[in-house]
């Protein structure tokens, strides 16, 4: 059975595109969010944010969180 598990580092690069995209910076993303600055490189370096953070994401850049996240898929044997 596949199995998908999210790629932080992919989805990382997914975000920054997505921000980029809808013309925010760091601290505007992070003042909307209410999380730090750190918080915003953080996602974008691999970590993956809270689903709390994803859903608000996702609606602001009006994608699902599926659309936010890249998974890998993994092969598990029983």
């Amino acid at each position: 059975m596949m199995m998908p598990i999210p790629n932080g580092v992919l989805t990382g690069l997914n975000l920054k595109e997505l921000r980029e995209k809808n013309h925010f910076t760091h601290q505007e993303l992070a003042d909307c969010l209410h999380v730090t600055l750190q918080a915003t490189y953080r996602w974008e370096k691999g970590i993956i944010p809270k689903l709390d953070n994803l859903a608000f994401l996702a609606k602001l850049y009006h994608v699902t969180i599926d659309d936010l996240l890249v998974y890998d898929y993994v092969l598990i044997t029983a």
